[in-house]
């Protein structure tokens, strides 16, 4: 559905977490991400991490790291502002927008959330209204919750919106939490992609979260 995409925009990348100081430290990361992984999903995060070093500040980074690489092959133009407030980001918001999709963590304003004709809609790693907020599959993880994906419409209350597309995955707490994350993400893009299908049915009616 390349064809349907006016622009993507990308915000600038926030601070990380603080990096541990001290072997000691290190350590005990990187046996908290062998843990969490797994040892197959830790040794691709590692091998991803190794390439991403060895590329680093080179021009193929960019390239290789980013959507920018489907982009360019699309030719979808692409966007870079530092924050929802670049007065440039407002005026290309002024083009004739149906929806707009969003992938990040920011708390979008309801000045911004009125644009889009039809609204905006999130992909959420969870079965909403379970595991609200940032890393859900994570904590559905921890908690020992039903795995699943949520595309829905946002509100001023976060994950709060509508439900468009709601499915379960069947996967177990007992797998590691690098297949579920995997799992996750394969699915989300077809949750979106059938989210996109029906907001073109005048007649689709979203389903209201029972909070």
């Amino acid at each position: 559905r390349a064809k349907d995409i006016k622009f993507v925009v990308l915000f600038g990348v926030r601070e990380g977490a603080k990096k541990p100081k001290g072997i000691i430290k290190k350590i005990e990361r990187i046996s908290t991400y062998a843990t969490i992984f797994g040892f197959q999903g830790f040794i691709k995060v590692l091998k991803r991490m190794i390439i991403y070093y060895l590329m680093k500040n080179s021009k193929k980074e960019a390239d290789f790291f980013s959507i920018n690489r489907a982009c360019k092959r699309l030719d979808i133009p692409v966007y870079e502002f530092d924050s929802m407030e670049d007065p440039e980001f407002r005026t290309l918001l002024n083009k004739k927008i149906d929806v707009i999709f969003n992938q990040s963590d920011y708390i979008i304003k309801k000045e911004i959330i009125d644009i889009p004709r039809l609204g905006i809609i999130n992909r959420h790693g969870s079965l909403l209204p379970k595991q609200k907020g940032r890393m859900a599959s994570y904590w559905s993880h921890v908690n020992g919750n039903e795995y699943g994906v949520t595309v829905h419409f946002i509100t001023e209350k976060v994950d709060c919106g509508d439900i468009i597309v709601q499915r379960t995955l069947n996967l177990s707490p007992k797998d590691s939490y690098y297949n579920i994350i995997k799992n996750i993400f394969e699915e989300s893009s077809n949750c979106v992609l059938e989210a996109f299908s029906l907001l073109e049915d005048s007649k689709f009616k979203p389903k209201p979260m029972k909070m």
